[in-house]
């Protein structure tokens, strides 16, 4: 019982985290094309690369955590 709430928590918990990681990639990426230390055709680059391989693994995160909450029940 008590596993299967903590996975529902991290389930719950997942989108949060994705926001914040965007966030504070879409921070990062904003402050250096300010500063000129990026080009803005880079940033494209940077978002797409950064969608390419955070996507996947937060769907397999939230694919595991409901199979595990499955498991547990």
């Amino acid at each position: 019982m008590l596993v299967a709430l903590s996975l529902a928590l991290g389930l719950l918990a997942l989108p949060l985290l994705a926001k914040v990681a965007l966030t504070v990639l879409a921070v990062v990426v904003h402050t250096s094309v300010e500063i000129n230390a990026i080009p803005g055709s880079a940033v494209d680059w940077i978002v797409f690369w950064a969608s390419v391989f955070l996507l996947p693994m937060l769907i397999g995160a939230s694919l595991a955590a409901a199979l595990g909450m499955m498991r547990a029940t």
